[in-house]
């Protein structure tokens, strides 16, 4: 009859994550019902409220649930997490959170490019020889 709880979240709530498929992560202090995890134990939605589908998993030993969505976000739009009717394997669920907040992210890229110089021994630079 004990509630179980809810240990860490990441992406951490209000944050912005680097990437536009992240990984969510629900760590928990007792086991879960895996099959309440893989049943929307975790929602995502964008700001409109559409729901976004994507791939769960429950690690049993972590006691943690994940949730990657199946298709790339809108970088720099605000989206939604609740945790859902995920329980414990007793059936009870955690206290209620309330909703929480996360923007990922495109994540950006530098490209270096070298030309290769041959200088003549002896020769200076730029002098044409």
């Amino acid at each position: 009859t004990v509630q179980p709880s809810v240990l860490a979240l990441s992406p951490a709530p209000g944050s912005s994550v680097v990437g536009l498929r992240p990984q969510f992560t629900v760590a928990f202090d007792e086991p879960m019902d895996p099959g309440s995890w893989r049943d929307l134990g975790l929602v995502v939605q964008a700001a409109n409220g559409a729901l976004v589908p994507g791939t769960y998993a429950y690690e049993p030993a972590g006691r943690s649930g994940t949730f990657v969505p199946s298709s790339t976000l809108n970088p720099g739009a605000t989206y939604i997490v609740t945790i859902g009717m995920v329980t414990d394997v007793a059936g009870n669920r955690p206290a209620p959170r309330g909703s929480w907040t996360v923007t990922p992210l495109a994540p950006s890229s530098l490209e270096l490019r070298a030309a290769p110089a041959l200088t003549a021994p002896g020769v200076p630079r730029g002098s044409g020889a």
